[in-house]
């Protein structure tokens, strides 16, 4: 049975997949949004991250659609990375006033009891009070101006690559470097009526909620930009991108494909409510497809962890 319904199995047994791993059949392709949030890793984990790629022997891989579109949002990713970092050292500014000393308290008992007429000891013992609590107050602000000048070292330590909209973009020179145009798939769409085909089934298959894409349907609507003399519909960028691997693997006779993706959604992903959320292998849908039309054995989605 398994066999029949292969689709449904997800391999677990770790000596199969040590073997498909190192299958020199077995094609590693990655999302968009990998090589986007390679922005957001330090650069020794970057390093790390890149020293594994080497380590696939040529087995690495990605569609057309996702070089394009990490060149269209790569200018966004290194813009909101800049605010993140400008917003956190605001912040960490403010946490510098976090500790004050409010006297209305004081202020309000020694008028109510008029302290200072009916009972000078007591106003002596308010003001000694509030003398001892200001000191230990300075104290502690010195402390705490101290401890977020630490704080703003670290947020910058974090920002060690310094990338800029204007800046050489080192992450961008080693995707580069690694992914030259032998490990770029060419584009099977390349005019207007073979993306509008596509967008046509795009729109059938999103009603019947067939895997994948159709969540980007809510996020993007209508969203369209243009390329090269062809205009592309955003909320289509999944379903291009796992139709560009099918034929690929098709045209290279490949046996297994694992997709590595930040995307756990439910039209990639399966996903269960059981004792908390369960993110699963991916769709049987996805599967079943790139089987039957690629000859592939194995599809697997794995997050870069």
């Amino acid at each position: 049975m398994k066999s029949i319904f292969s689709c449904f199995y997800e391999e677990h047994n770790d000596a199969e997949l040590r073997r498909i791993w190192k299958d020199e059949r077995t094609l590693f392709i990655f999302d968009t949004n990998v090589l986007l949030g390679l922005y957001s890793f330090q650069p020794e984990n970057r390093n790390d991250f890149f020293k594994v790629l080497e380590l696939l022997n040529g087995r690495a891989w990605i569609p057309y659609h996702v070089g394009l579109e990490y060149q269209r949002n790569r200018l966004q990713i290194i813009k909101n990375r800049r605010k993140f970092f400008t917003e956190m050292k605001k912040r960490s500014e403010e946490l510098a006033h976090t500790i004050s000393f409010d006297q209305k308290l004081f202020t309000t008992f020694q008028n109510d009891f008029s302290v200072i007429k009916n009972c000078p000891t007591v106003n002596s013992k308010i003001q000694e009070i509030q003398q001892d609590i200001k000191d230990k107050i300075d104290t502690l602000n010195l402390h705490l101006k101290q401890s977020i000048h630490e704080l703003k070292a670290e947020i910058s330590s974090q920002d060690k690559d310094g990338i800029f909209l204007n800046s050489e973009d080192i992450v961008r020179n080693k995707i580069d470097n690694f992914f030259t145009n032998e490990k770029v798939g060419k584009n099977i769409f390349d005019t207007q009526d073979k993306l509008d085909q596509l967008f046509k089934e795009g729109e059938e298959r999103y009603k019947k909620g067939i895997p994948p894409g159709f969540e980007d349907e809510k996020q993007k609507g209508e969203d369209v930009f243009y390329y090269s003399d062809l205009e592309y519909k955003s909320k289509f960028g999944d379903l291009i991108i796992f139709k560009q691997i099918i034929s690929y693997a098709k045209e290279k006779t490949i046996k297994n494909v694992i997709f590595i993706s930040e995307d756990t959604k439910s039209d990639w992903r399966i996903n269960e409510d059981f004792e908390g959320k369960k993110i699963l292998g991916a769709r049987v849908e996805l599967k079943n497809e790139i089987y039957a039309e690629a000859g592939v054995e194995h599809f697997n989605i794995l997050k870069i962890d």
